[in-house]
């Protein structure tokens, strides 16, 4: 579980989120998407990233979110950060702040919004008045999803090699 001192908190769908700066291996901006057919549901495409091939995960999708359409001016960003079994990287609508957050201001998810699909959906950060929902990034793939977007991640450095 993570200690959640000092979240990366951003936004999707105007709603905010956090993960811990411990798993965030960089901040991007306007990455280029490369599609991948018969992807996993929430994974848009892969990245290349210094010469990593890291999938790029639509949180949009996995909380049911409206699909946006994002023009050329808008600072879309994405959050590479490591779970337990990949690099994923978040496509968010906007990049708040590294925040600090007492312990005492973190509570536990309520447990009328707790429910087997969404375990991911770990505490709740109140930042200055606001709040921030924390992710477990570890839980945030199914098992079924982790295998596909191997396989997916293997092909596509296969077919980089060639």
């Amino acid at each position: 579980m993570a200690s959640y001192t000092r979240p990366v908190v951003f936004s999707v769908n105007e709603q905010l989120f956090g993960v811990d700066i411990e798993l965030v291996q960089s901040i991007e901006k306007q990455l280029e998407v490369v599609s991948i057919p018969n992807a996993t549901e929430y994974v848009d495409g892969i990245i290349n990233l210094r010469g990593d091939v890291i999938p790029s995960y639509d949180l949009r999708k996995k909380f049911g979110f409206p699909k946006k359409s994002y023009g050329k001016n808008d600072e879309i960003s994405s959050i590479v950060v490591s779970t337990k079994d990949t690099l994923l990287a978040f496509v968010v609508d906007a990049v708040h702040q590294i925040g600090d957050v007492d312990s005492e201001n973190i509570v536990t998810m309520p447990e009328l919004a707790k429910c087997e699909e969404a375990d991911y959906l770990d505490r709740v950060a109140n930042m200055n008045g606001k709040l921030v929902i924390l992710l477990d990034t570890d839980k945030l793939l199914t098992k079924e999803e982790v295998t596909r977007i191997n396989q997916v991640k293997e092909k596509a450095s296969n077919e980089a090699k060639e």
